[in-house]
């Protein structure tokens, strides 16, 4: 049975798109000169322009929370727009980056859960902010062992960073203090987009199209049977193959790595 789809509603925006995201039934479309489109997609066959908000500058990527816009503006560090009155939308706080290590720190990616937020700033790696008052963000961690971190998103306080040479990283967002590296995936290409169905991560990459991975896994059942041993019962993956098994020292912040290999039994 063949079943037509109505044609897609278009508002005939222009091609310089950068980043999008819906806070209830508002669309926000960030463009690459500054322009925010605000879009009410209560009815989404006719989506309508509500405005065009100039914020000026050179903005890379935005997640939207409860009328209040978080942006990551590459050079200018990162923005918090409230934009819960649209006539009156203005900058409610701020965020520069400023390292003595590298004066090429920006602002490239940006994901915002609940009160934290995850910015990639490029060879500053990761700042995790608090949000719990928008106006009012405060820097409360920081990852820098990603090399290079170009995009971020989050899922249920895991954070997933895309990286040009060391793929996609996954930190552990449990103590927003200290985050610690739990997992990555090599690098089969640049990440251009994540999509999250656990226990499955989807991902779209540049030059090896779409692929699916497992989401990392905890292994709670851990007994210290001596100082130079542990007993760890590991939970069933739900893909055959080979596996990283990192064990963390929260006190020193440090990852103890092997391979093992999972083969359910026939």
């Amino acid at each position: 049975q063949l079943v037509r789809s109505p044609r897609p509603a278009s508002l005939g925006l222009k091609n310089d798109i950068r980043s999008w995201d819906m806070d209830g039934h508002l669309g926000y479309a960030l463009s690459l000169n500054g322009k925010l489109r605000v879009i009410d997609t209560a009815d989404p066959a006719h989506p309508q322009l509500l405005t065009t908000l100039d914020m000026g500058g050179s903005h890379q990527s935005l997640a939207v929370r409860d009328g209040f816009a978080l942006v990551a503006s590459g050079a200018d560090g990162v923005q918090v727009w409230d934009v819960s009155d649209l006539d009156r939308a203005h900058i409610a706080g701020e965020i520069a980056l400023s390292w003595p290590e590298s004066e090429f720190i920006k602002a490239h990616g940006v994901s915002w859960d609940d009160d934290l937020a995850v910015i990639a700033v490029g060879p500053g790696g990761v700042l995790i902010l608090d949000m719990s008052d928008p106006p009012n963000p405060r820097i409360v961690g920081r990852f820098n062992g990603t090399g290079y971190a170009l995009d971020v998103w989050m899922h249920e306080g895991v954070a997933y960073v895309t990286t040009p040479r060391q793929g996609l990283l996954v930190l552990d967002l449990k103590n927003p203090s200290q985050p610690v590296l739990m997992g990555k995936l090599e690098n089969r290409g640049q990440v251009r987009d994540l999509m999250f169905d656990p226990p499955y991560v989807w991902m779209a990459l540049d030059s090896s199209g779409v692929i699916a991975a497992p989401m990392p896994i905890e292994a709670t059942q851990v007994v210290a049977e001596s100082e130079e041993r542990l007993r760890v019962v590991l939970p069933d993956p739900p893909l055959p193959g080979s596996y990283i098994l990192n064990i963390f020292s929260p006190q020193e912040n440090q990852v103890y790595s092997g391979g093992i290999d999972y083969f359910p039994p026939r």
